[in-house]
């Protein structure tokens, strides 16, 4: 009987064996199975699962997942930068990324769901075909680099954070807020391209994008908030309209068809155009950047007429002016570009300079103080240096200058000799002085003007302000127990600041000159880019600091005054003293002879004081005597 039972049980537990082992692996798999490699047809050669996509590791390593959601937010965790994302099928839900840097390869594969890129993330795609929208928020950055887009790409971030290259677009691409755009580098684009709102679009120098007939381009800026886009090169087939905002083409761009709206501001300076429409009074002369001329597409000696022409229908090019020279009126007769400046050396001989830079340097090797004059607005990326000379004076004569450098690499003028800005112009660039040595300490003198740039003094320089509004600010920078030498006799100002929390403002103002304002703090203490100063800040509530005549003192509780810093003198004292302690009479003394009585003189004698001092002792006892009869009188009659 027992061994009847151990027979059956033995045999129970062989079914079972052979049943298990008739059964897929894949049901005994644990939910941890890391997937180590996949089959042909992308399952698990351990548990048999199907698997949605593979993530390639910056070192290589392939790990792969059951589902594409998993991958993208491992991707976004840790130990995944530089990781590349690819697709083993078509994925059709939305995708959003806030943070990781990694690729998404979609192969031959179909998104459908819209795409979101947010927060700090760094996002790139490579293949694939895109129907749903593709959207960069905030400080992301999205690059495109293959595949096709049938979709909307819209960008909410800076130009150089969206970039498209060597991609087929049909969908739209719409960049509508200000400091928002795209960097377009390649690829094929049918749809439309619109650009408003302040946007910032470049089409790169390292790129040529070809921009089909089909596809239109709409710059427009109703609000004047800066729409801005620049070709450095590309194809455009299509119709490019301008509307608004501003249209620049420096580089090898191909337009067949521009059309400009009397209001856009449209800056040629290269480019091949087979048709132009200008609308309202703007002319192709208005196109044209200074110094630069249509000439035929077909004949480079031929320069074609546009200063009173307002569209054209034959190929030209836009190139610099090929035989560029001065009349009398200071303009070329060839591109009608006017000499920026004149110098007038000190003897009165002139001389006209096409560059304002140029005039500067010429300046400098003349003898005497020499005059710049402006004849036209500047527009310059290079700083000038007065390094030498005998000084200068710069008249802007109502002109601008621009500062068209970008970024940090900002451009001015800086002077280490004297310089004198007159005219009344307008700086948009930085004025700085400074002092080299003992023998070399520049001095800075502004005579009136708008400047929307700093202005800046170093070490032992000198800087004379007698006039003038300051948009920014007037900085004087201490150095090797140096400090500038400020004097104000006028101006309006935004700030100015030393870093220097024991300087006296009042010190630098002129004789006669105080300071008014409607701030409810002249000078204080705060930090600017970093730095401990002391100053005056009217950034805060709008207000700024003006340098007036100063006739009346307004002193403050510390018997100060607020416009000129003068201390409140102490006024006579109106208490009435009380009369001292009289002595006893001394005996009248003789006069004695003067050694010379013909000789007189203004000290008060002896006999005098000794007059006062009797008053005195005389009227101390007539008032001891008065009381003693009073308390006398008191006594009798309360007896």
């Amino acid at each position: 009987m027992k061994k009847s039972n151990a027979l059956r049980l033995l045999s129970v537990i062989l079914t079972i064996v052979m049943v298990l082992s008739a059964m897929p692996f894949a049901i005994f798999a644990a939910d941890g199975c890391e997937h180590p490699s996949v089959t042909d047809d992308n399952k698990c050669t351990v548990c048999d699962a199907e698997m949605k996509a593979k993530v390639t590791k910056s070192d290589a390593t392939d790990i792969y997942f059951e589902s594409v959601e998993t991958a993208l937010a491992a991707l976004q965790g840790t130990g995944y930068y530089g990781a590349t994302l690819t697709l083993f099928g078509d994925y059709s839900s939305d995708i959003e990324v806030s943070s990781g840097n990694f690729r998404l390869n979609a192969g031959e594969h179909t998104v459908s769901g819209n795409i979101y890129i947010k927060g700090s993330a760094v996002f790139s795609i490579t293949g694939g075909t895109f129907s749903g929208n593709i959207e960069a928020f905030g400080g992301s950055s999205v690059y495109l680099s293959g595949g096709t887009y049938t979709g909307t790409l819209k960008s909410h971030v800076k130009y150089d954070g969206f970039n498209l290259d060597n991609i087929s677009v049909s969908g739209k691409v719409i960049a509508d807020e200000k400091g928002c755009g795209f960097t377009i580098n390649r690829g094929v684009y049918t749809g439309e391209i619109i650009l408003s709102g302040g946007a910032d679009v470049i089409t790169s120098y390292s790129g040529n994008p070809e921009i089909s007939t089909d596809c239109v381009v709409t710059v427009s800026d109703e609000n004047n908030d800066g729409t801005y886009f620049s070709v450095e090169t590309g194809t455009f087939y299509g119709a490019v309209n301008v509307l608004g905002g501003t249209f620049k083409v420096d580089g090898y761009a191909r337009i067949a068809n521009l059309n400009v709206a009397e209001e856009a501001n449209v800056s040629l300076s290269g480019g091949t155009y087979f048709q132009i429409n200008c609308t309202g009074e703007k002319t192709l002369f208005d196109l044209l950047e200074k110094r630069y001329v249509f000439i035929s597409a077909f004949d480079a000696d031929t320069v074609v007429p546009c200063k009173d022409v307002s569209s054209l229908s034959s190929s030209v090019k836009v190139v610099e002016c090929p035989d560029h020279s001065f009349d009398e009126n200071n303009a070329c007769p060839v591109c009608y570009a006017l000499a920026e400046a004149l110098v007038i050396a000190s003897d009165g001989t002139t001389t006209t300079h096409d560059y304002f830079g140029d005039a500067m340097s010429y300046a400098q090797t003349l003898s005497g103080v020499s005059t710049v004059k402006l004849f036209d607005d500047v527009y310059t990326d290079t700083p000038v240096t007065i390094m030498s000379g005998d000084g200068i004076v710069l008249d802007m004569d109502g002109k601008t200058f621009y500062d068209t450098s970008a970024g940090y690499d900002s451009c001015g003028i800086i002077t280490a000799k004297n310089l004198t800005v007159t005219g009344n112009g307008t700086m948009n660039g930085y004025l700085g002085v400074m002092a080299v040595s003992e023998d070399m300490i520049g001095e800075l003198t502004i005579e009136n003007g708008t400047f929307n740039s700093f202005v800046a003094a170093m070490g032992a320089s000198k800087v004379n302000i007698n006039g003038g509004t300051f948009n920014e600010y007037v900085y004087a920078q201490a150095r090797d127990e140096s400090v500038p030498e400020l004097k104000f006799n006028g101006g309006n100002f935004k700030m100015i600041f030393i870093n220097d929390a024991d300087y006296n403002w009042y010190s630098a103002l002129g004789e006669n000159k105080g300071y008014e304002t409607d701030s409810s703090e002249m000078f204080k203490s705060f930090s600017f880019q970093y730095t401990d100063v002391f100053g005056f800040d009217g950034t805060e509530n709008g207000t700024m600091l003006s340098v007036v005549d100063h006739t009346k003192h307004n002193y403050n509780d510390n018997n100060i005054c607020i416009g000129c810093g003068a201390e409140k003198p102490e006024e006579p004292s109106t208490e009435p003293t009380e009369p001292s302690e009289p002595t006893k009479p001394s005996e009248p003394t003789e006069p004695s002879e003067p050694e010379n009585p013909t000789e007189p003189t203004t000290e008060p004698s002896d006999s005098s004081n000794a007059s006062k001092r009797s008053f005195l002792e005389i009227l101390r006892d007539f008032f001891t005597s008065l009381f003693k009869l009073i308390r006398q009188i008191v006594e009798f009659f309360t007896k």
